[in-house]
């Protein structure tokens, strides 16, 4: 910032006043030339006068009798007057006689024709009859002389503009004195002070003992008192900052240190700026904070990125706090790691709109759920869908295929009772788990196998029916799988049968319900026609195939 260059106020103050007094000098000097010039006019024409008044009568006399010696000496006499320059004698029978003072002619003429031209104004006087006749002869006519009346303007002039400046020159002395006392020197004293008063000092202006009643007095005053509240605010902004300072701290510490990872997202998602947890979060700690905020989408660390995406589209137009489980992005080989992600919309003090989110690892909840879930959809011993998820399955499956093709097998096994009577119930339990395995190893990995309570099972075989699909072969398939030996233990082998029900969804509004129904009426023709075998549900009759 370029300084600026420093005068004092009193050397100012005295370049003002010289100024004043030199322009107060030249029209004083002017205005007293003009006066005395004057002045000197009136006296010069007061003396002639005077003149022609002693030589009236005589120059009367001369005119009457036209008696030019007469009038010669009367123009000698008077022209040896300084104030006079020439004389002239006129009359009304053609007299006429002039004489002119030789001396400084040119002088004269200059002046005549200058800024002095009023000088030299012709005073003329008539002359009337010597013998007492009221009657004008003629006129005496006196050129005043222009040299003396500037001689004596000048004098006058110079003397009193000497007079006035000297007087101005006082007066503006005592002006600067009582300036320099009274002003210059008590204000110099609080620009001085002030100027050397430093942020934060506690420093006041001295009163000013002299001017405890006027305005600097009252200036002082209201200066130390404008400083005391000065220097409270300063305090007051000092306590403050260092407060907000220790919160900022606090704060930092906290987004720093939170096991959550904090961010802000612009209006397209990009990270604007983030907490160093994130990048523990999302696996990325070997990346810079500039790399991670300047480079990347929130969306590109998840593999749910269309539903990210809407995520915060709602949170814009909704304006309220919305919340989703996302899967991070990783190589295959590692186990899936879950976030929980909340996005709010904010507007800063710009207007511009931003999204501030959270992170929190929940890779342990979705685990947990995944399992409540897998627990609640499949039956503990044999690891089989429940009915439920079945039905679930089979109604999704119908809602999203256009011709759907569908057989429901339902059985049960044949002989199970007499062996949890003679072995147990972990001896059942065995029978169950081996009957499991062999059913899913009967059909298809997308078919459908489930256990419905019991010794109870429940197959669908998906996209096939008796038009495109081995229906029966895959049922006797099933029937000797389950009536082959089963180890219980070392000791111990039990061999037990199934009766099985067969029917094939053939047109829309067959229910699940009607499927199992239909398929349990053609399980229990089976038994009651010997057991082990298959049976397919027809409304008219149904035939059972016993397989032995």
């Amino acid at each position: 910032m370029k300084t600026l260059s420093f005068v004092k106020l009193q050397h100012k103050i005295l370049i003002y006043i010289v100024l004043v007094t030199i322009i107060l000098a030249v029209i004083t000097t002017v205005m007293s030339f003009i006066n005395e010039f004057d002045r000197s006019e009136k006296v010069t024409e007061v003396m002639i006068n005077q003149l022609l008044d002693t030589v009236e009568k005589a120059a009367s006399e001369a005119i009457y009798a036209r008696n030019q010696p007469a009038a010669n000496d009367l123009s000698e006499g008077l022209l040896k007057n300084d104030i006079v320059q020439s004389v002239q004698f006129t009359s009304n029978q053609g007299f006429d006689f002039k004489r002119v003072k030789e001396k400084n002619i040119a002088l004269e003429k200059k002046i005549s024709h200058s800024f002095y031209k009023p000088f030299g104004k012709e005073i003329i006087r008539q002359l009337y009859s010597p013998f007492g006749e009221n009657r004008v002869i003629g006129a005496i006519r006196i050129t005043p002389s222009a040299e003396y009346s500037l001689r004596e303007g000048k004098f006058s002039a110079i003397l009193q503009t000497l007079n006035s400046i000297a007087l101005i020159m006082v007066t503006a002395f005592i002006i600067l004195w009582v300036i320099q006392v009274r002003f210059s020197t008590p204000l110099t004293l609080v620009s001085n002070t002030l100027h050397a008063i430093k942020k934060g000092e506690k420093q006041l202006i001295p009163l000013l003992l002299k001017n405890q009643n006027d305005e600097l007095g009252r200036l002082v005053v209201d200066i130390n008192n404008l400083l005391m509240f000065l220097d409270k605010q300063l305090n007051d902004e000092r306590l403050l900052r260092e407060k907000v300072e220790h919160v900022e701290q606090q704060l930092r510490l906290i987004f720093n240190s939170t096991s959550a990872g904090l961010f802000l997202l612009d209006e397209n998602g990009m990270l604007l700026t983030s907490n160093a947890t994130l990048k523990s979060i999302l696996k990325i700690p070997e990346l810079s904070d500039t790399a991670l905020t300047h480079n990347h989408s929130i969306e590109s660390f998840f593999n749910e990125k269309n539903q990210l995406h809407c995520l915060i589209n709602k949170a814009l137009q909704s304006g309220q706090l919305e919340n989703q489980d996302f899967s991070l992005c990783q190589d295959t080989d590692k186990p899936a790691v879950w976030l929980h992600c909340l996005i709010s919309k904010v507007v800063n003090a710009e207007g511009k709109t931003h999204l501030e989110g959270v992170l929190f690892d929940v890779t342990a909840r979705v685990e947990n759920e995944a399992l409540i879930r897998h627990e609640a959809d499949h039956d503990a011993l044999t690891g089989l869908l429940r009915r439920q998820p079945t039905q679930a399955a089979f109604e999704t499956y119908l809602a999203t295929t256009e011709k759907p093709k569908v057989t429901l097998f339902l059985m049960d096994l044949d002989g199970f009772k007499q062996v949890n009577d003679n072995y147990g119930h972990l001896a059942g339990d065995k029978v169950l788990m081996i009957a499991a395995q062999r059913l899913k190893e009967c059909v298809r990995e997308t078919d459908i196998v489930a256990r419905l309570g019991g010794d109870e099972f429940l197959i669908l075989l998906i996209n096939c029916n008796f038009a495109n699909c081995k229906v029966l072969e895959i049922a006797e398939n099933i029937v000797r799988a389950i009536q082959k030996p089963m180890m219980i233990d070392e000791n111990s082998v039990v061999n037990v049968g199934v009766s099985l029900g067969i029917v094939s969804y053939a047109q829309a509004g067959q229910s699940f319900e009607w499927l199992c129904q239909a398929a349990d009426q053609a399980m229990y023709e089976v038994k009651r026609h010997g057991k082990n075998g298959y049976c397919v549900y027809a409304e008219e009759t149904m035939t059972a195939i016993l397989l032995h």
